[in-house]
């Protein structure tokens, strides 16, 4: 016959691995929400191409215009809050080159952005790169 555990001794057997648990959960949270990161992006009133990976056709910012303005904006407000990017970069979405070996990538609701010190990550609305879908010559 095997030993019975009263209801009231279960949930202290158990309490070890749900304590180690909700511990673990707990620091991978801390962890990922510290680790965003800032970079000085910036187009220095230089044209900016644009490669649209979908289509194939590229096109390209001019200073002066509308999209380059909202673009340069856009950049200026997306200096922080950049997170470590674990996967495999997708082949689609939209591309723009920026100095200093920088490169951006905007796809679904994501942008990355791709540099030398590898690839980081952050969500972004659609409404806020309109500058994207818009033409400029």
């Amino acid at each position: 016959m095997s030993p019975r555990i009263l209801p009231v001794f279960r949930f202290f057997v158990r309490c070890p691995l749900r304590r180690a648990l909700r511990i673990l959960l707990g620091a991978v949270i801390l962890i990922t929400a510290g680790c965003t990161e800032s970079f000085p992006l910036q187009i220095n009133g230089l044209s900016v191409k644009v490669y649209d990976g979908t289509t194939g056709r590229e096109r390209t910012l001019v200073p002066g215009t509308e999209p380059y303005r909202a673009f340069a904006e856009w950049l200026k407000k997306n200096q922080k809050g950049w997170q470590p990017y674990l996967a495999t970069p997708p082949a689609s979405g939209t591309r723009i080159d920026l100095a200093d070996g920088y490169r951006l990538q905007f796809f679904d609701d994501s942008v990355l952005l791709i540099g030398p010190g590898g690839v980081r990550c952050k969500n972004v609305a659609s409404r806020d790169i309109a500058f994207l879908n818009e033409s400029s010559q």
